[in-house]
């Protein structure tokens, strides 16, 4: 579950991971604008980038295919210019503590996802960026 992320933009985010966290797809979908550019984590038997709720629909069954359990829990959130939102958590899986962290960015358009990019990558490196303006 997402943790202190303020209201606005941030919190269309964070409701989205939420849903995600709960593997509601109904959720993730009503917070993504109908075209978005979804270019979800990495991981094992995942392609790159998935487009619109087709392709997210399409992401989220290869995810249950092959037995991915991973959750998102929001660190912090900041809203920038133009609609963009930088998130930062961490991964973790189903018995396991935190194994990594994540960073993503999204731009809102109205009040849906346009767009949503995440990578995983060393706190370190994460830390120095702070909010964007």
């Amino acid at each position: 579950m997402s943790t202190t992320v303020p209201q606005g933009l941030e919190e269309i985010v964070s409701r989205w991971v939420d849903a995600f966290d709960q593997r509601d797809l109904d959720g993730m979908l009503e917070r993504l604008d109908a075209d978005v550019d979804f270019r979800p984590l990495r991981l094992s038997g995942l392609r790159g980038s998935y487009r619109g709720h087709d392709g997210v629909r399409e992401w989220f069954a290869h995810l249950e295919r092959l037995r991915h359990e991973h959750r998102i829990v929001l660190s912090y959130a900041w809203a920038g210019a133009e609609g963009r939102v930088f998130a930062v958590g961490s991964l973790s899986l189903a018995g396991e503590a935190d194994i990594g962290s994540v960073w993503a960015l999204h731009r809102i358009d109205g009040q849906r996802i346009a767009a949503a990019y995440q990578y995983l990558s060393d706190a370190d490196v994460i830390e120095p960026v702070g909010p964007i303006p």
